[in-house]
């Protein structure tokens, strides 16, 4: 009987830290005044085989020139299904050297190849 709550107490603990880090970065938010210096698309494969694709887009700050890299992918939490089409309008300001605002939720962590996701750009 002890063994049953040790597994659900392990289990719920699992769980919540699980939900934390899907969660979390979205209550994370920040606006930027960028021109983008570089995009890219990066393939992988997950876990079970499949194929991955998220853009990556490279900035610069408009002000101090401080570099900084975001990704741009759908989310469902976000209500963001527009990726490709913002993609589009990071591409063109990239052409036309633009300043672009941009809003973003999450975290940049170098070592897990994580990146804040772009929700909108908006370019001259």
């Amino acid at each position: 009987m002890r063994s049953s709550y040790t597994f659900l107490a392990a289990a719920a603990v699992g769980l919540g830290i699980a939900t934390f880090g899907s969660i979390a970065p979205h209550c994370s938010r920040s606006e930027y005044e960028v021109t983008i210096t570089g995009t890219e698309r990066n393939v992988g494969h997950d876990r079970e085989g499949k194929s991955t694709s998220k853009y990556i887009v490279f900035t610069a700050d408009a002000r101090s020139g401080e570099e900084r890299v975001f990704e741009n992918t759908d989310s469902f939490l976000e209500w963001k299904f527009d990726s490709s089409s913002l993609q589009a309008i990071v591409k063109k300001a990239e052409k036309t050297g633009s300043v672009c605002d941009v809003k973003a939720y999450g975290w940049r962590i170098p070592f897990l190849s994580k990146y804040e996701n772009i929700l909108e750009a908006r370019c001259d």
